[in-house]
This record gives structure tokens, sequence and C-alpha cells, in this order.
């Protein structure tokens, strides 16, 4: 169980709707889900960012940030919930495969992945951000895995010259 603990990530803060409307972590879309567990409840914020126009064959990044909006622990025993990010990808609108995360860091007030992104051609391509995390509890005698939650519900237009 210490061994656990010292591996699993720590307590995330609860950032409000900051990041749903920042024009630097979510300039291109912003997304927020609730997810009830028996741990209690939270709301989770996906906010997309990078810029909304590039050249054909250029490499594009797209910031992809992971926060946490507000929670509800269940009772004294929790003290919040931190992530791991296992997935963070960027697909077509017509579920075609675009880039992964190349990286990812930890901002202090959420999880920030970078996915770099190109096109053989001209237009306007709607994407849409696709993350799989983790949740983990923070009990008083140590991290549990809570619940794995995934987040597809960012969608934005990248126009391409």
């Amino acid at each position: 169980m210490i061994l656990w603990t010292v591996l699993s990530p720590e307590v995330m803060p609860q950032s409000g709707d900051t990041y749903l409307n920042s024009q630097r972590y979510a300039n291109l879309t912003g997304f927020a889900g609730e997810v009830d567990t028996w741990a209690g409840n939270s709301t989770w914020a996906l906010s997309v960012s990078g810029s909304g126009t590039t050249s054909v064959g250029t490499v594009l990044n797209i910031s992809v940030l992971v926060s946490k909006v507000n929670e509800n622990t269940a009772n004294a025993w929790f003290r919040g919930t931190g992530i791991s990010l296992k997935n963070v990808s960027v697909y077509l609108a017509d579920g075609s495969f675009v880039g992964a995360k190349s990286n990812k860091s930890d901002i202090g007030f959420g999880l920030l992945a970078n996915v770099p992104i190109s096109f053989s051609g001209p237009g306007n391509y709607e994407l849409y951000a696709y993350v799989k995390f983790v949740i983990y509890a923070d009990m008083r005698i140590g991290f549990l895995p809570v619940k794995a939650v995934e987040m597809e519900s960012a969608h934005f237009v990248i126009s391409v010259d």
C-alpha cells in the first residue's frame, strides 16, 4: 500500500470553469463532464487550444488540458482525487485518427498533453479530442483507483491553407 501511494498521482486542486473559458488554454474548445463514483462526484474539464489555422504539411501542436472543475467527496475518509492520463488523441469528425500525445506535463492545476498533427491537403477539418484518464481517490490510508473516464466531446475546426 505504501508503494502504491508513492506511485499514485497527487490530489488535483479544483479550478472552477477558469480553463474552459481561457483564451490561453481553451481557445479552440472546452467541455466538462460530471463523474459519479463511490468516492464522491467530480466534474472534469477538457480544454483544447492551439492555432485555428495552419498550412499543408506543417506540424501544428494542439494542447489538451484536463483539470478538475469541482469535487464533492463521499465522506471524511476521502481527501480528494488525482488522475493519470492514459490516452490523448485527436480524430477527424468521421473517426479517422490524426495524432496522439507526444508528451504531457503537470502544470499544477491540471495535466497538459501536446498532440502534434499535420494535414496533407487544404480545407476545413472538423476534429475532436479523445481523452482517457483514471481517477484515483486519496483516502486517509492511501490512493485507490476509482474509475476510468473517457471524454470525446471537444469538437473544433482547423483551417488548412
